[in-house]
């Protein structure tokens, strides 16, 4: 664990996947007419140890909306000392809402797929996990109209996924108790979040 880094430079799939997210937005921002387009930030994501976030949407139909995130929490808190904790990652995320009475207003349902990158340990216990996370997510929310073009969206969702990971026994350079691959649930997609709709 000494010396890890969040992503290794010249890992494939972190820059597949940082590619993807900007083809997206650029070909979204290609065919878009009047409040199709929003940007938003997840206020939870910040308390969340300052984890650095950001979704576009793209509107395609009255009921449909398709969207992209990004989470990305450099930090390392107390570094270097025993008391040092961390809750590293840069997850990237795409998926889809379904809104039931029209897109960016009222209750809605989502499903997205998404890949995680993390390193966090030292805050419920002296342990550390690092590892990668692939998975699925099913929730819901609501979208509330502050004016014509401000949102601020609630939601919740849950994740399933893999989860291949190193435990070590603290979070600076501890020694290494465990290398697995399992499977998982946990809450994800917290949202009390800002949207602006162009």
């Amino acid at each position: 664990m000494c010396g890890y880094k969040l992503f290794k430079i010249g890992e494939p799939c972190i820059y597949k996947g940082i590619l993807s997210l900007i083809l997206f937005i650029i070909g979204s921002c290609a065919t878009l007419s009047a409040q199709r387009l929003t940007v938003a930030t997840n206020l939870v994501g910040y308390a969340n140890f300052g984890t650095i976030n950001g979704e576009i949407g793209l509107g395609i139909s009255q009921h449909f909306s398709l969207y992209a995130q990004a989470k990305f929490n450099p930090f390392i808190y107390k570094e270097g000392s025993d008391a040092q904790f961390q809750n590293k990652q840069l997850s990237l995320s795409a998926g889809c809402r379904y809104w039931f009475w029209h897109t960016w207003a009222g209750w809605f349902l989502m499903g997205q797929a998404g890949y995680s990158k993390y390193n966090t340990g030292g805050i419920l216990s002296d342990e550390s996990l690092v590892g990668d996370a692939y998975g699925v997510t099913l929730g819901g929310g609501y979208a509330l109209m502050l004016t014509k073009r401000l949102n601020i969206d609630f939601g919740l969702g849950i994740m399933g996924g893999i989860t291949d990971y190193m435990r070590y026994s603290c979070p600076k350079c501890g020694k290494l108790e465990e290398r697995d691959k399992r499977l998982f649930v946990a809450p994800n997609n917290i949202l009390i979040q800002l949207s602006y709709m162009f």
